[in-house]
């Protein structure tokens, strides 16, 4: 069986790795909360010792870059401004009319204002 001549590199060398090659700061800390909670770089383990490959991590790195563009002013995803824009929308709606909670209501009660007068059976 011929093994491929992979390097595998531990926590520590992968985070190193990512900034040498590519500008990406990433502690041997944060690597190592990205394994339990995902979003980081594909990795093995020897055991329980973690490691990556250098073309795992050169992956990761280019995930994280956006597309081109000619201005600052150009989206990533125009996705987001339309519901950006519709939860504005949304939010100069008129608002539903509000109730009278409990701690009003008691001190309508406490200072002596009537209540409402509900419309019930035999009302006019």
């Amino acid at each position: 069986m011929v093994m491929a001549d992979v390097r595998y590199l531990m926590t520590e060398a992968a985070s190193k790795f990512l900034f040498d090659n590519f500008g990406l700061r990433r502690s041997p800390k944060t690597l190592s909360k990205l394994r339990c909670v995902g979003g980081g770089p594909v990795f093995q383990a020897y055991g329980r010792t973690p490691v990556y490959t250098p073309a795992r991590l050169t992956e990761y790195a280019l995930s994280l870059l956006s597309p081109e563009r000619a201005s600052t002013s150009t989206a990533d995803k125009p996705e987001r401004r339309l519901a950006a824009n519709d939860a504005a929308t949304a939010a100069t709606a008129s608002p539903a009319p509000r109730r009278r909670g409990r701690r009003r209501k008691a001190r309508d009660d406490a200072r002596g204002e009537p209540a409402p007068l509900a419309a019930g059976p035999g009302a006019d």
